[in-house]
């Protein structure tokens, strides 16, 4: 599993709503300029949460009126600051960033925005 910029552009929206939707997510993410536009980002979104949530990253939670509302895992994804040390004496703090454990995969790692 990779992430893109979509996707990274996904999970730092999760910083700040504790549950989101697909809508909300395409609408913030792609800014559509009509309904069938909104609705092709839309399905590239439910195709991607879908995958996430094969693989563990999100929870698919509540439904309100037939609508899913999805929340990040914590158990696998921590939030921390990335520091590279050179030879024990420099160290460069690189910015904050996502780490994401999936179980018999590489540790993912994705940029946190701060805008």
């Amino acid at each position: 599993m990779k992430f893109d910029e979509i996707g990274v552009k996904m999970l730092n929206l999760f910083l700040d709503n504790e549950d989101l939707t697909s809508t909300e997510i395409a609408n913030t993410i792609f800014k559509p300029k009509n309904r069938s536009e909104s609705l092709k980002k839309n399905n590239l979104i439910i195709s991607r949460l879908k995958t996430w949530i094969k693989n563990g990253v999100i929870h698919n939670g509540t439904v309100e009126k037939r609508v899913a509302h999805y929340q990040l895992n914590t158990d696998i994804i921590k939030i921390g600051r990335l520091v590279l040390i050179i030879d024990d004496n420099i160290k460069e703090v690189l910015g904050d960033y996502f780490v994401i454990d999936i179980e018999g995969q590489e540790r993912l790692i994705a940029p946190i925005f701060n805008e």
